[in-house]
């Protein structure tokens, strides 16, 4: 099973919320979220994404609010481990590329051992005016799965804060990080704003989300 963490980061100043959120540059603005890495807890995965996302310290886990099993899209499968991706149905094909776990993927169709699977990325997310990236090609079918488990935690922030926006880099990217007051939040990408009434009723805020 593949599990992940989404990470509320809250702040309080004089009786007013604040919620952490950055803006991926092609990915739209979003709330801190990872996998949890083999032989790691979901308690050091949320503070690592917290941190690393966010570029911050001072971090304390409040409370784990939920978690829940998600359902992947029809035809959607999850990478249970980093994959050889070869040109066939065969380990003596050539393998050129690799795919990361928990990768999500469209199964294409199996053979024996093997399944054919897509990988893409677009321009933009998630309407993409065009595939900026895509890898076809076979993976051993037993590290596929449909099984995605997902945990809901909540983050106080207990440094000085800044009201100013600030970036991280991560992966080759620039993250803009700023604090939200939680009554006038910007539109953040699905489904990730369906995810918001979790931390709202958890923690008593109410949200107004544009």
């Amino acid at each position: 099973m593949i599990q992940k963490v989404t990470c509320f980061i809250t702040a309080n100043i004089s009786g007013d919320h604040f919620l952490l959120l950055f803006e991926h540059p092609t990915a739209g603005i979003q709330i801190p979220a990872g996998t949890v890495e083999e032989d790691e807890s979901i308690e050091n995965t949320a503070l690592r994404e917290a941190s690393e996302e966010s570029g911050l310290i001072n971090l304390k886990i409040k409370k784990l609010i939920c978690s829940r099993d998600e359902n992947l899209s029809a035809g959607k499968v999850v990478l249970a481990n980093q994959e050889r991706v070869f040109a066939r149905p065969d380990p003596t094909s050539f393998q050129w590329a690799y795919l990361p776990r928990a990768a999500i993927v469209d199964l294409i169709r199996s053979e024996n051992v093997f399944a054919q699977v897509c990988y893409s990325e677009g321009n933009l997310y998630p309407d993409p005016n065009y595939i900026s990236y895509q890898i076809i090609g076979w993976v051993r079918k037993d590290s596929l799965t449909r099984n995605l488990r997902r945990h809901f935690f909540h983050i106080e922030y207990q440094g000085p804060l800044d009201m100013g926006k600030w970036s991280v880099k991560i992966d080759s990217h620039l993250f803009t990080s700023a604090w939200y007051p939680f009554e006038s939040l910007p539109a953040i990408v699905y489904p990730q704003n369906t995810w918001l009434d979790y931390v709202c009723n958890e923690c008593g805020y109410d949200f107004k989300a544009y």
